[in-house]
């Protein structure tokens, strides 16, 4: 499965993201990338965040993702 995180920069319905094994998320944020819905093997495609709104995604949570990388 592929995550892509996206918010103003690309709009959802753009043809590169309606294909299948795509799930369109709304831009990053703290602590999405524990989300149980990604799984060893997926990956993730961050393209938008939020900065002022919430919480921003970490840099030690993107660490953290890669590192459960599957073999």
């Amino acid at each position: 499965m592929i995550h892509v995180f996206v918010g103003p920069t690309l709009a959802k319905t753009e043809p590169q993201l309606a294909v299948p094994g795509v799930r369109v998320r709304p831009p990053a944020r703290h602590g999405d990338l524990f989300d149980s819905a990604l799984h060893s093997g997926d990956t993730v495609v961050l393209i938008d965040g939020v900065y002022h709104q919430a919480l921003s995604l970490r840099h030690k949570e993107i660490m953290a993702a890669m590192g459960r990388v599957s073999p």
